[in-house]
């Protein structure tokens, strides 16, 4: 499954990828959000635009660290200082590392869940159920039994629930911003805690678009 950013070429389009940011509802039974069957992220379905702080694919981020070496520090913020104040030279590098990271991973396998950011805010305490996300079934469940689902062996789950949010409205822009910033700290979270115990992360990564948050990772076999 290849999916992810489409990085354009040139020395504008470091600038422009890098500056715009590249996140549903629950019930009290047992949801599944299969991966998309397409080759990029589902589009967003309503004309709502929400303002969420801007936040790189962590894949893209550490590619572009690794790449430039010295010159940047792996985070958000110093990749975005540099498109925005970089000389020609520098934005020239930072462009083709773009795009050297865009053809390497269209010629990897992927796979990914697409859902809606609302999915994880509830308007009333009976609604906020438990989420999880699991990389073997390639699946986000919400309800009572969506984190005992997936403990099973081959199963790799990562629980989301932390992330849930409560709101008088389904559709407060604020409140979904606030879980966008807090599912991305929990697959960062994953990532480390694999790590530190010798097992693949599988470069699990998330990122938004609109109103969707899509969640990618290299197949586990």
């Amino acid at each position: 499954m290849r999916t992810g950013p489409v990085v354009e070429r040139g020395v504008r389009a470091a600038r422009s990828t890098l500056t715009s940011s590249a996140t549903p509802r629950a019930s009290a039974t047992l949801r599944s959000y299969p991966r998309s069957t397409s080759g990029s992220p589902p589009k967003t379905i309503r004309p709502r635009s929400v303002q969420l702080e801007c936040r790189l694919p962590i894949n893209l981020r550490e590619f572009i660290a690794e790449q430039l070496g010295a010159v940047l520090k792996d985070s958000d913020d110093a990749v975005l200082s540099l498109a925005e104040h970089a000389d020609e030279v520098t934005l020239s590098k930072l462009a083709r590392a773009i795009r050297r990271y865009s053809t390497r991973r269209a010629q990897q396998s992927w796979q990914d869940c697409s859902v809606r950011l609302s999915a994880f805010v509830s308007t009333t305490v009976a609604d906020d159920n438990p989420v999880a996300l699991c990389l073997a079934c390639s699946r986000i469940d919400f309800g009572r039994e969506a984190v005992a689902a997936h403990t099973a062996p081959g199963c790799v789950s990562l629980n989301l629930s932390e992330a849930r949010r409560l709101s008088r409205s389904p559709a407060d822009t604020a409140v979904e911003a606030e879980v966008a910033q807090h599912l991305r700290r929990l697959v960062e979270e994953f990532r480390r805690l694999r790590a530190a115990f010798g097992l693949p992360h599988f470069k699990l990564d998330c990122y938004v678009r609109g109103d969707l948050v899509t969640f990618a990772w290299r197949p586990l076999t």
